[in-house]
C-alpha cells in the first residue's frame, strides 16, 4: 500500500494495516506527469523490500520535466522534506494574513511582496489548493511540531463561513472561472521573498539536526525537482548570517519564538554537511 499523504506519519497510516511492513509513502507533486519528485518514505516497519519496490515503479513513471527523481527518506518528519520546508513558511503567511485583517491591508498587496503577477501569492495558493486544507494542515504540525502553528482567527473565521477558496467561489479573495479576483497591484513593502527563503533554510537546518537527511545537496535538490524553484542553500551558504538576523527580527516583530534560527543554522556548521 503506498499512500500519497502530503504530510502525515506512515507508520500511523500502517497501524491500521495487518501487513505494516507494506506500507510506504510515495508522495508525488501536482502537477504529476509535469514534475519531477516522488517523495519515498519509510515508515517505523516498512520493509526494504516493500520500500525498494517503491523506488523501482517511481523509476518507470515518465515525468515531462525529465527523469525521475524519488527522494529516499528513511526517517519520518512531518511533512517529509517539501512540505516540512514550505508549511514553516505557512507560519508567516498565517500571521501575515490576520496582521492585513487588522490593519486593512489589501492582501494582493501583501502576495506582490512575494511573487510578480500573474503568479500566484503565497495567500492565493492557499484559497486555490483549499483554506480547509491549509487549516488541517496547520493543526496537524500543531501536534507533530509546535503549538504556535494554530491556525490564526482569519483563517479560523473563512473555513467556519465555508468560504473554502476557489472550489467554492471565494475565500480570502473572490474567484472568477477559476482565478482570483485582483484589485492591486502595489506591494505592501512589508516583507521579501528573502524571508520565505530564510525560513526555509532554517527548517532544512532542522531538518539536518534531526537526522532526516545527511546532508543538504538532497534538500535542495528535492526542492527543485518537487517545487521547480531553487531551495534554500545555494543562495542560504552565503547569506546565513544577514538571514539569521532576519529571522531574529522576525521573531521579534511577531512574538513567534519558531522563528529564531536553530543552532545549525545561525553557527553555519550546515556548510560541512553537503552530502
Amino acid at each position: 500500500l503506498a499512500t500519497n499523504t502530503s504530510t502525515m506519519s506512515i507508520s500511523k497510516i500502517a497501524e491500521a494495516s495487518s501487513r505494516p511492513e507494506q506500507v510506504i509513502g510515495m508522495h508525488f507533486f501536482t502537477p504529476i506527469p509535469l514534475l519531477r519528485l516522488i517523495e519515498l518514505i519509510k515508515g517505523e516497519k516498512t520493509s526494504q523490500e516493500a520500500f525498494n519496490l517503491g523506488v523501482a515503479i517511481g523509476q518507470k513513471l515518465p515525468a515531462l520535466k525529465g527523469k525521475r527523481y524519488i527522494a529516499k527518506i528513511e526517517k519520518e518528519s512531518p511533512g517529509f522534506i517539501v512540505n516540512r520546508l514550505t508549511i514553516a513558511t505557512s507560519l508567516l503567511f498565517n500571521w501575515i494574513l490576520d496582521m492585513a485583517t487588522d490593519k486593512g491591508i489589501p492582501y494582493e498587496k501583501i502576495d506582490n511582496d512575494f511573487v510578480s503577477s500573474p503568479e500566484l501569492g503565497p495567500l492565493a495558493k492557499w484559497d486555490y489548493f483549499g483554506l480547509d486544507v491549509s487549516c488541517d494542515v496547520l493543526n496537524y504540525f500543531v501536534k507533530e511540531i509546535s503549538p504556535e502553528f494554530t491556525p490564526g482567527k482569519t483563517l479560523t473565521n473563512l473555513v467556519k463561513a465555508g468560504n473554502l477558496g476557489r472550489k467554492t467561489g471565494k475565500g480570502i479573495y473572490e474567484w472568477f472561472e477559476g482565478k482570483p479576483k485582483i484589485s492591486f497591484h502595489e506591494k505592501a513593502g512589508l516583507f521579501s521573498p528573502e524571508h520565505y527563503y530564510a525560513i526555509q533554510l532554517n527548517e532544512g537546518c532542522r531538518l539536518l539536526e534531526e537526522k532526516i537527511v545527511s546532508g543538504y545537496k538532497v534538500i535542495d535538490e528535492t526542492m527543485l525537482a518537487g517545487m521547480d524553484m531553487p531551495g534554500p542553500f545555494g543562495a542560504g551558504r552565503k547569506n546565513y548570517e544577514k538571514w539569521s538576523q532576519m529571522l531574529d527580527d522576525l521573531s521579534e516583530l511577531t512574538g513567534i519564538a519558531y522563528f529564531r534560527p536553530c543552532n545549525l543554522m545561525k553557527s553555519g556548521n550546515f556548510l560541512k554537511m553537503r552530502k
